[in-house]
């Protein structure tokens, strides 16, 4: 055996164990989980193959007990083994612990397919998040507003800051962003977990929770998830909806008064010309508006 193996072993040793080493050595080491490190992000896309963790423990737990004589080598390859495991595990964390995003910008919307098969339209200024796995466990986080056409299938779970949504084969729209969270179901049934209460909504159904307040409605089907390129439209809509709906798509602020946010709206903007959405959603309403041409728009009665 040679020496430097020994040696070589033992350094590595105590490199893993933190212990103290040259600058020269410590530098070396460095570099080799650096490069462990290259490894992983390469095969960052590659289903790592499977082992069974504890039988893989048992076996560098049992190689402690080897006798002394005789030792070094061994020793040697039973550590580069151990950090050749440690690698795989981390990569095999990494790849199941990874999450997609899709994020949306101002003044746009795009419809994603989700790995099993279900699709969610993405409203402007709105972000989904789920696992690489998400065929095993359906479930995804939202900020924002999404219409959801779910696959039948195995449960379908949507969480937001606000409030869940469990469905298992339906189509719905959920908005949640600030204090306000709203739900409509379109088809089948869904289930609305918020404020440690449940709610079961079938088609036409909504229930909307803005600032705290909760509102049960029937709206009509056909004005669920009913958006286009071109215009937004609602019916018996909380006006908090709308305003969140015009504030991410024309990245803007609005400053109304709370109180306001309860009144139901009925109609419609356009995507193109903010100073006529403006005019369609609250002059009816009989209210007034300050557009100063910054991105804070004032409402009043």
């Amino acid at each position: 055996m040679s020496p430097s193996f020994e040696k070589d072993g033992d350094k590595l040793a105590q490199w893993l164990e933190g212990g103290f080493l040259e600058e020269q050595e410590n530098q070396e080491y460095n570099d080799v989980f650096n490069d462990l490190e290259k490894i992983v992000e390469v095969t960052d896309t590659i289903r790592p193959p499977s082992f069974d963790k504890d039988k893989l423990f048992d076996r560098l737990m049992r190689s402690r007990e080897i006798d002394q004589k005789g030792r070094s080598v061994r020793m040697w390859v039973y550590r580069m083994t151990a950090v050749a495991a440690i690698g795989l595990i981390l990569m095999a964390t990494l790849f199941f612990n990874q999450s997609v995003n899709i994020e949306n910008g101002f003044g746009n919307q795009i419809v994603h397919s989700l790995p099993e098969g279900s699709s969610v339209n993405l409203f402007a200024d709105s972000k989904i998040t789920y696992a690489k796995d998400f065929t095993n466990e359906r479930s995804l986080n939202l900020n924002g507003q999404a219409f959801f056409e779910v696959k039948p299938g195995s449960k379908f779970t949507v969480q937001t800051e606000l409030g869940s949504v469990t469905v298992l084969g339906t189509s719905f729209n959920v908005t949640s962003k600030n204090d306000v969270f709203s739900v409509a179901c379109k088809t089948g049934k869904v289930s609305v977990k918020c404020q440690s209460k449940e709610y079961i909504l079938t088609p036409g159904e909504s229930v909307s929770v803005i600032n705290k307040n909760i509102m049960e409605d029937k709206i009509p089907v056909e004005s669920i998830g009913k958006w286009s390129q071109e215009e937004s439209f609602f019916s018996q809509a909380p006006l908090a909806n709308v305003v969140e709906s015009l504030s991410a798509w024309y990245h803007i602020k609005i400053n109304i008064d709370q109180n306001l946010l309860t009144e139901k709206f009925t109609g419609s903007f356009v995507h193109d010309d903010l100073d006529k959405a403006l005019k369609m959603v609250f002059l009816p309403m009989g209210l007034e508006y300050v557009n100063d041409d910054s991105k804070t728009i004032a409402v009043k009665k």
